[in-house]
């Protein structure tokens, strides 16, 4: 039996207002050793894209490091809470001097060599990013050679936009480089990276722009449909409906699972029905929807491939996709707020998620967290993962931010023992 903690990358403890994959990083899988945790949950690290790491995880030393950057530069008004506004206009000026810099170097093959590794997609993230910035509109609103995505509209803005279409380049280049250096540190600690990719893909982005063919859009490429995801955090994010037809006919998801491995030890799939069947939403009559259904596409055969390297959110899958996980025995991700050590919440094969109610906040509310921890780890399930922030309860506190950093560093020392003192006791 293991466990693990979830914290996402931008939640570390960081001046710039947002997490990196520098130090702060490193520090937390220190923490996870002393802890004797085996997993770390990262979250979601994409942006705009299924495939390109979001670049607000930028480790800005990392540049004065490779001389791209001096010490000067990264002075800054101290942030200790997140800030995603002041990070993202932080992170964007120094990079883009980083950038600058970086193309004044007589040897840059290792980018090269990156840019022709990873071409498939990202030649079409680029021009996306690229030609939002020129237009400063949605995709929708572009030119129609270009919105198309044309070979034509392709070739008159990759021209246009050469430039910024390096830097976004180059962007990924140096953030692939950082995580790989994270996941090696991770690596080293025996610690698992546990990393989640989502089956919904939202409108706004250059998975649906580049790949237009395998959703269901019109001829003016607003959806049909949309994905009825309005019990969720995403609501006002438009999620489009596959075309099964041309899903099937696609190397799309392959391409995407085959990315994820190639960055996480563990992939965490969300979402998974919808590749099997949705509720859709008619985007001109709101308050019809309509179950589509994929007879054409099986996924089958591409978790089979991801075997050892793949759990899989199990809410709302369907007993359809529950008899297929359980014949493959893949294991899938359970979330439980209450009734974690009953025996019929004790499925075998799946790793169980903490999920606590933050309503509350007195002391006896704060008890119950801590009687929770431990029940979980005093459980009979073979992999656990508890939120960061809920370890706040064992030193009596409960941590409603979105973020880690508001928790005092000097309690990191004192929580790591104690989950140690847990992982031990119940032999985790």
């Amino acid at each position: 039996m293991k466990s693990g903690l979830y914290l996402p990358i931008s939640s570390l403890p960081d001046k710039f207002g947002c997490g990196s994959l520098g130090y702060e990083a490193e520090s937390f899988i220190k923490f996870l050793s002393v802890a004797k945790q085996s997993y770390w949950d990262i979250g979601t690290i994409t942006y705009l894209s299924s495939f390109a790491i979001d670049s607000l995880l930028v480790d800005l030393d990392y540049f004065v490091e490779k001389g791209l950057l001096c010490q000067q530069d990264l002075v800054c008004e101290k942030k200790n809470c997140l800030d995603i506004d002041h990070a993202r206009e932080i992170k964007l000026k120094l990079f883009s001097k980083a950038y600058v810099n970086y193309f004044a170097q007589p040897n840059i093959a290792s980018y090269h060599d990156f840019c022709d590794l990873n071409k498939e997609w990202l030649d079409d993230y680029a021009l996306f990013c690229a030609v939002k910035l020129l237009t400063n509109k949605s995709w929708l609103d572009w030119d129609d050679d270009i919105k198309f995505a044309t070979e034509q509209g392709k070739i008159k803005y990759n021209k246009l936009c050469e430039e910024e279409i390096e830097y976004y380049k180059f962007e990924q280049y140096i953030l692939r480089e950082q995580f790989v250096q994270v996941f090696n540190k991770a690596t080293q600690a025996n610690i698992k990276l546990i990393g989640q990719i989502s089956q919904s893909v939202p409108l706004e982005s250059a998975d649906v722009w580049a790949n237009q063919n395998i959703f269901l859009l019109g001829s003016d490429k607003l959806p049909k449909y949309k994905v009825d995801l309005a019990k969720t955090k995403c609501e006002n994010t438009i999620y489009p409906a596959y075309n099964y037809k041309a899903l099937a006919n696609s190397t799309y998801l392959s391409q995407k699972l085959d990315y994820a491995k190639q960055l996480f030890d563990i992939i965490k799939v969300n979402d998974l029905s919808m590749t099997l069947k949705v509720v859709a939403i008619d985007i001109k009559r709101p308050k019809i929807k309509k179950i589509i259904t994929n007879r054409r596409f099986s996924i089958d055969k591409l978790l089979i491939g991801l075997k050892n390297q793949i759990i899989v959110e199990a809410q709302n899958i369907g007993k359809t996709y529950k008899k297929m996980l359980t014949h493959l025995a893949i294991p899938t991700a359970n979330t439980f707020k209450k009734d974690i050590i009953s025996p019929r919440n004790s499925y075998a094969n799946c790793v169980c998620y903490l999920e606590v109610d933050k309503s509350l906040d007195d002391l006896t509310h704060i008890n119950e967290v801590k009687t929770q921890i431990e029940d979980l780890f005093a459980s009979s399930w073979d992999e656990i993962i508890i939120n960061m922030q809920d370890l706040s309860c064992l030193d009596g506190v409960i941590n409603k931010n979105d973020n880690y950093m508001a928790q005092a560093k000097e309690q990191s020392s004192l929580q790591a023992q104690r989950i140690a003192d847990l992982t031990a006791k119940y032999n985790r």
